[in-house]
């Protein structure tokens, strides 16, 4: 039974992983330069900066992670969600860490605690 719940774990994992690095699925094949005989040498700082997920994922992911907690609403804009209902303060930093592993540009949290 353990090793089932590990291998369930690890395959989830590897299916969010796959869903949310896909930056380069959409781009035509030309657009992507893998001649390294051209290269200058030096870091090219936008390829350092972290990704955000699109509008339409992050609303999607977001509705999957808020459905765990029950009395929990969120609206996503612009790469932002926004939380509001209430929650168990148990629950919450589940929840927080939950939604971090998505990339949200932030998260604005208007949640009432539940001792």
């Amino acid at each position: 039974m353990k090793n089932l719940k590990i291998k369930l774990t690890a395959a989830g994992f590897a299916l969010v992983v796959c869903t949310f690095f896909t930056s380069c699925m959409n781009k035509p094949a030309e657009s992507i330069n893998t001649d390294s005989s051209n290269n200058e040498g030096a870091f090219d700082s936008s390829a350092a900066e972290v990704a955000v997920a699109p509008q339409d994922s992050l609303q999607i992911a977001v509705r999957n992670v808020i459905a765990k907690y029950p009395g929990v609403n969120a609206d996503v804009n612009n790469g932002e969600i926004l939380l509001t209902g209430e929650i168990d303060a148990l629950k919450l930093q589940y929840m927080i860490t939950d939604l971090n592993t998505l990339r949200p540009k932030n998260i604005v949290n208007k949640l009432t605690v539940k001792r």
